[in-house]
């Protein structure tokens, strides 16, 4: 089962869509009389003008079971995860919707929940999505079903083979001693390796990297990895460079760090 969750402001309009789409089901509601988008919105509105300071004030999560299960579970299963779900989240007492979309075969569910509790409270939604994830997990386990946990962990032990040529071809790269990082990168893309950085859109840190050799793509965590942050000419921001648990390529990405204390553009 994976989960996502975010915060959100269009409340409405969500909702709508998610109302709208083909083979859309209402399930449950907690504490609502509306169906619709604009019946919800203008119910949720009665705690949330309770708390003027919070804008995005409505709590948006996706439940999705493995594909073959989801298909198997019935309605009233369906929503007794949601209902274990928001009370794992600590939002059983905010008001809710919850809906089941069977779109591509694929069962899932769609819950609107208040961020706004009726004592006029906003619920903290900081790193929500990973909570959401971990509370899914745990009422997978506990239910028998297939958790995202899972699955990585399956395709990780399935490429083992997979990983152990990468550890081969890189340690055949290292012994070019690449100067910098660019040069390292060049020397990988001739082996069949590509070695792409994940850079964050807001802060424009370099967080870490990915590595793509036939057609599989691995985060530098699935591979092992500790950051080593830098500070750029003297401003206050940090750049991650990934450090493998490969000890080969420790020396790389000294030198990715080397060039990024210099003030080298990524």
């Amino acid at each position: 089962m994976i989960a996502k969750g975010k915060s959100i402001a269009h409340t409405s309009n969500a909702i709508n869509y998610a109302i709208e789409k083909h083979k859309a089901e209402l399930l449950d509601k907690h504490s609502l009389i509306g169906s619709t988008g604009r019946e919800v919105e203008a119910e949720f509105k009665m705690c949330q003008n309770l708390n003027g300071r919070c804008e995005n004030n409505t709590l948006s999560f996706v439940l999705s079971p493995e594909i073959s299960e989801g298909k198997a579970l019935l309605d009233n299963q369906l929503r007794s995860i949601a209902k274990d779900f928001l009370e794992r989240m600590d939002l059983s007492r905010h008001q809710a919707i919850i809906l089941k979309h069977q779109d591509k075969a694929h069962t899932h569910l769609h819950i609107y929940a208040n961020r706004i509790g009726f004592d006029g409270k906003a619920y903290k939604d900081k790193f929500i999505s990973k909570r959401a994830q971990d509370r899914a997990h745990e009422i997978a386990k506990d239910r028998g079903l297939t958790s995202a946990r899972d699955v990585k962990d399956l395709n990780l032990e399935n490429t083992k083979d997979i990983r152990k040529e990468i550890e081969r071809r890189m340690d055949a790269v290292l012994q070019h001693k690449p100067k910098n990082f660019g040069d390292f990168k060049d020397l990988c893309q001739a082996s069949k390796l590509d070695i792409k950085e994940t850079i964050n859109p807001k802060t424009k840190k370099l967080q870490g990297y990915r590595i793509e050799f036939q057609g599989h793509n691995f985060k530098a965590s699935e591979l092992g990895k500790k950051k080593i942050k830098k500070e750029v000419k003297g401003k206050l921001v940090a750049k991650s460079v990934a450090k493998f648990a490969i000890p080969q390529l420790e020396i790389a990405f000294k030198a990715a760090a080397k060039d990024l204390g210099r003030g080298l553009s990524m």
